[in-house]
């Protein structure tokens, strides 16, 4: 559950200069200097406290390869560097840097996604980046870290139940509080019978049985990434309609039923349904880390078809959710359900850990003859707004930033779209063992774009060449 960057700087950085500038800046980031303490029995959740055993140089790592490595053989490198989980007994994050490239420097960031969500990894990168090649120096620490002790077994315990008996007090305030508004409580109701209603009629209805989600999933990783102008996809939304999410979830969607047509799945009349995270950050909350995010399922046909046609599909799709407010819905519906016990968290972590290590060992399973009807969702994709100039560290100006994003259960496949620098990146990743040719993926991505530019040019909003990595 840790979240990676892929940055890519030009020239090549000085080692000692990187842990320099991270380190002036480590008091802007508490929590970079903070560990998950566990309470005794797993009878109350982790806390963060300060990590008295602290060193950078367990979070900052030097990886050398050999001298004219080349930019895919480095992210290859960083692939196989992001598959091991975080340590627990540390602050869960790392920052690996890779040389070896001509004239580049590669940095993979993990972070775990307890810590940061989309939007909160790119409110991290302006804390640790700059907008200037020589920018103002930063302001140092009011005063020296010092960390305060880790809290023993008692405090821990006497935490533990301060805590609980908060938030049982904080629920009570709640309900009397709505039992005073008659006409609120009705409404929220009201809400939360209706998203429950939707989300039971969408995941009761089965979805196309992909390749990707044909076993659970394992730790090693296929990637590729696609680069394009941004404004080549905001000429498309004047021209075509819908909004950005729209175009991009058009063009993942099709390119995912060629690929499943190229493959000879059977596709007709069946639907693929993905899981598109829903940032649900209230005001005061933009430039906090921590997760803040819902979700929405669009369900679309699963079968190749006239990519304008399905464009308007999903433009309605999404329509349809959002009258519906279901993102916001399920968002009070998780709210309003009963805390799930860390001690079952646990056994929920253990048990994924695993099928997921034992899968790498496994070959993947044999194509079914008569598949089983699959339900849940076929892949996630996840659009992260960033920054629209560029960014730079250490005196090195950051040309690409690309994310391969965290896959789990049987969801072998999944899309980061996001934006920098006046550019806009597709990253794709997967399970190498469920879907290994993923440059197909990106190669059917690529076709569809061209195909909605051309559509677009038709119509009489130019665009000019887009540039594919």
């Amino acid at each position: 559950m840790h979240g990676a960057t892929i940055a890519v700087f030009e020239g090549e950085m000085p080692f000692a200069d990187l842990v320099k500038h991270i380190e002036g800046r480590l008091h802007l980031i508490p929590r970079y200097r903070q560990r998950l303490v566990f309470v005794p029995f797993n009878l109350h959740h982790a806390s963060w406290e300060d990590d008295p055993d602290f060193q950078l140089e367990n979070h900052i790592k030097l990886h050398t390869l050999p001298p004219g490595t080349s930019l895919d053989e480095a992210v290859k490198e960083a692939l196989v560097v992001n598959e091991p989980i975080l340590d627990r007994t540390r602050p869960l994050w790392e920052t690996h840097v890779f040389t070896g490239v001509p004239d580049r420097t590669l940095l993979l960031t993990r972070v775990h996604h307890c810590m940061i969500d989309g939007v909160s990894s790119i409110e991290l990168s302006t804390v640790l980046m700059d907008f200037q090649l020589e920018p103002a120096p930063t302001a140092p620490a009011e005063e020296p870290w010092r960390p305060a002790a880790l809290p023993n077994a008692g405090q821990l315990l006497l935490d533990a139940a301060l805590d609980t008996l908060q938030e049982q007090v904080q629920t009570l305030r709640q309900n009397q509080s709505l039992l005073g508004e008659p006409a609120r409580l009705a409404e929220r109701t009201a809400q939360l019978t209706r998203v429950t209603s939707s989300l039971m009629q969408v995941m009761s209805q089965p979805i196309v049985a992909a390749p990707w989600n044909a076993a659970p999933v394992s730790r090693r990783r296929a990637f590729a990434w696609l680069r394009y102008p941004f404004s080549d996809f905001r000429a498309m939304r004047a021209g075509i309609g819908g909004t950005l999410n729209d175009i991009v979830l058009t063009v993942a969607t099709e390119a995912a039923a060629r690929y499943l047509n190229h493959h000879n799945y059977t596709t007709a009349g069946q639907s693929l349904r993905l899981m598109c995270p829903v940032s649900v950050r209230r005001e005061g909350e933009t430039a906090a880390l921590g997760n803040r995010v819902s979700g929405m399922f669009p369900t679309v046909p699963a079968s190749p078809m006239d990519v304008v046609e399905r464009h308007e599909l999903v433009k309605a799709e999404t329509i349809r959710i959002k009258n519906a407010g279901l993102a916001q819905g399920l968002e009070l519906l998780i709210e309003s359900a009963p805390p799930i016990p860390p001690s079952l968290m646990t056994t929920a972590l253990l048990s994924a850990l695993g099928p997921g290590s034992l899968a790498t060992t496994l070959p993947p399973p044999p194509r079914p003859v008569f598949p089983l009807p699959q339900f849940g969702y076929n892949f996630v994709l996840t659009n992260v707004p960033g920054v629209q100039v560029a960014q730079y560290m250490a005196g090195h100006r950051c040309l690409d930033q690309v994310s391969p994003l965290m896959l789990g259960g049987n969801a072998g496949y999944g899309v980061v779209v996001s934006t920098y620098n006046q550019n806009l990146y597709f990253s794709l990743v997967s399970d190498a063992r469920l879907l290994p040719d993923i440059d197909l993926m990106a190669q059917l991505i690529d076709d569809v774009t061209q195909e909605l530019r051309a559509r677009t040019e038709a119509a009489g909003s130019p665009i000019r060449e887009a540039t594919p990595s």
